[in-house]
């Protein structure tokens, strides 16, 4: 499969043939772009996906045990970063291989993630708008909603109209603000 790999910080991404590993027990191979796909097969201790589910992947991950998880903010896991490991996810030749960031590394024809990384979707949208769930629409919408507690009659001005800006536009319009009026110059929405 091709696969964009970063060999240094601060170098160019190389496009090139690298060879997924199969998938361990709590891991599924996900075939898809930018973080949302179809799963080709699973671990074999992974229940509650099966080949051919639509997914949408995403970087914070949940391990249904901790107090922040059980609360459903997984975000605030103590050990979110400290121990979460990124497994190898392809051999790269001459005995290297890559992980992916975040355990993810969706810049590939297949992904290969653990199973706490995924999130199964029934729907008919194609992957790039669902994509944009695992990320911008979590990133932009969840603050401004939950974060930032944007309420009704709040002005709120945000900077940048890509997906994270109007997702967090969205947001701040969920909370019932003022009517929408926005600038396209800057992004800005009272």
């Amino acid at each position: 499969m091709r696969a964009a790999v970063l060999h240094q910080p601060g170098k160019p991404l190389e496009v090139r043939e690298v060879t997924p590993r199969k998938p361990g027990p709590h891991e599924p191979v996900v075939v898809g772009h930018e973080a949302a796909g179809t799963v080709a097969e699973v671990g074999s201790e992974v229940t509650h996906l099966r080949s051919g589910d639509r997914v949408i992947v995403t970087p914070i991950t949940s391990c249904g045990r901790c107090a922040s998880c059980v609360r459903g903010e997984p975000y605030l896991r103590a050990t979110y970063n400290a121990t979460d490991t990124w497994p190898v996810a392809r051999e790269l030749g001459d005995g290297l291989v890559a992980r992916g960031w975040r355990g993810l590394g969706t810049f590939a024809d297949r992904a290969l993630l653990r199973e706490q990384s995924v999130v199964r979707v029934t729907t008919d949208l194609p992957s790039e708008q669902l994509a944009v769930i695992g990320c911008a629409v979590m990133t932009g919408l969840g603050p401004a909603v939950n974060t930032a507690g944007v309420r009704p009659g709040d002005t709120v001005v945000v900077v940048g109209a890509g997906g994270i800006g109007l997702s967090a536009i969205q947001g701040a319009r969920m909370t019932r603000s003022l009517p929408c009026r926005t600038s396209p110059a800057v992004g800005q929405t009272t």
